[in-house]
């Protein structure tokens, strides 16, 4: 089969989206395919430029309809990264407090750091639970952890 192309096969939902079920990958948007002499792209990317040309260097193929399955040619535009990044703020697909694989604290400990403003120095803090000084600050000042107020 090598040196065939394969076509993509695609299941059509009810908000329009192309969805991918021919390639067996949990996400298209990061999923590469080989296309033009061993060249590998996404295949959004793939998708974007088969019907309307090459991408301009710097730019990204974002989906309006927020999903990343999606190859729908009609639900993709272009943009930068910073545009790719402000549409995830602004239609909350960004991951906050507890649900970010990366959090050291939960909601209720945040609360209480938040209680000791004042009350303690934000170093103590800090060490008390193993978080920057930074972090605390952010806390305190509803930067981080909005949820906790």
């Amino acid at each position: 089969m090598r040196g065939r192309k394969a076509k993509f096969q695609i299941e059509v939902d009810d908000n329009g989206c192309y969805n991918v079920t021919s390639h067996h990958v949990s996400n298209p948007k990061k999923a590469k395919v080989t296309v033009k002499r061993g060249k590998k792209m996404t295949i959004p990317r793939y998708i974007y430029e088969e019907c309307f040309g090459e991408i301009p260097e710097g730019m990204v193929v974002r989906h309006k309809c927020d999903n990343t399955n999606c190859i729908n040619p009609e639900h993709m535009e272009l943009g930068t990264q910073l545009d790719n990044i402000q549409d995830a703020i602004d239609r909350g697909r960004t991951t906050k407090g507890e649900k970010n694989p990366a959090s050291k604290i939960t909601t209720s400990i945040a609360k209480e750091i938040r209680e000791l403003q004042g009350n303690i120095s934000i170093k103590k803090v800090a060490e008390k639970y193993n978080i920057s000084v930074t972090q605390v600050w952010r806390i305190w000042t509803g930067e981080n952890w909005e949820e906790a107020i």
